[in-house]
């Protein structure tokens, strides 16, 4: 049964970020890979309508003790708000926090693997990787699109804000880019963080830019939030990425398949001195060319 009625069930923003929170942070658990994707997709359907996941793939790979609380929280979704408030104290009450996502879990492991001592090897720090726009629609001009936004045709502020970012009109792209983010449209949102970025001049991480900073990190952790990958890697690298939250945006990423984010993970275990990590995580991004250069780089070859 499709579960794209969910998001419309909460009482408001804050019970479902409260109920979202307790499906990352107590159900998925990044040692057990299929599960952990399945619950990632499952915390993204609860702030979306678009389809991410059903209850036959949930019940297809998520184990028995967790496919029973995501269940209930269904229920309770049908039932009331008040059923979801208890589901949330109760939920948090039965499953810990899964502090470690999974690592710290073997670190005595990691720590027990013996290496050939090579000289240190220096691999390339992760970039901050922005998504360019949506390819400028055909046979449309701004004036066009202008029209289109005012008669209130669906969609029509994105594809305004797309055609004023290709014609280098970044303001107006950031007016239309926040119109459309009203909806919660986590592509809207982003885009309107990386025109925020595109206005920061050059050197802006070496220049009093707090402010602009802080409204595309505001944007960008919105869109993350949303479940949007590219935006959990570009918030996690917007500052730093060792920090606590940005490791929890990676790990929340690179448990979808994002491969940056699986190489920025490695880049900061390989930081840390802690090879086996980081090979695990560079080998968990798989083709990506920077983690296939690391992984040459540490084996010496």
């Amino acid at each position: 049964m499709p579960l794209t009625d969910l998001t419309r069930a909460f009482r408001d923003d804050d019970q479902r970020q409260w109920a979202a929170e307790i499906v990352q942070d107590h159900l998925a658990d990044d040692r057990i890979q299929e599960e952990c994707h399945s619950l990632m997709r499952f915390w993204w359907q609860l702030s979306t309508e678009l389809p991410q996941i059903d209850e036959t793939e949930l019940a297809a790979t998520v184990g028995p003790d967790k496919l029973a609380a995501v269940e209930a929280l269904i229920a309770a979704l049908r039932t009331s708000h008040e059923a979801v408030d208890a589901w949330i104290h109760d939920t948090s009450e039965r499953f810990p926090w899964i502090e470690d996502r999974g690592w710290d879990a073997g670190v005595a492991w990691r720590r027990s693997l013996t290496f050939d001592e090579p000289e240190p090897v220096a691999v390339p720090q992760p970039r901050l990787e922005v998504q360019p726009p949506a390819p400028r629609p055909d046979g449309v001009d701004a004036a066009g699109a202008r029209v289109a936004f005012d008669a209130g045709v669906d969609g029509a502020a994105m594809r305004l804000a797309t055609i004023l970012e290709h014609d280098g009109d970044l303001d107006g792209a950031a007016a239309a880019y926040r119109l459309a983010a009203e909806s919660d449209d986590p592509w809207a949102l982003y885009a309107l963080g990386r025109v925020y970025l595109a206005k920061l001049p050059p050197d802006w991480r070496n220049s009093d830019q707090g402010l602009c900073v802080w409204r595309i990190d505001e944007v960008w952790q919105h869109a993350a939030d949303l479940g949007l990958v590219e935006a959990m890697y570009a918030v996690a690298l917007l500052e730093d990425p060792t920090d606590g939250r940005s490791v929890r945006y990676l790990r929340q990423a690179a448990a979808l398949g994002h491969a940056p984010s699986c190489y920025a993970l490695g880049y900061n275990a390989h930081q840390r001195g802690d090879r086996a990590e980081a090979v695990e995580w560079w080998t968990k991004a798989g083709g990506y060319p920077p983690a296939v250069e690391a992984l040459r780089s540490v084996s010496g070859a």
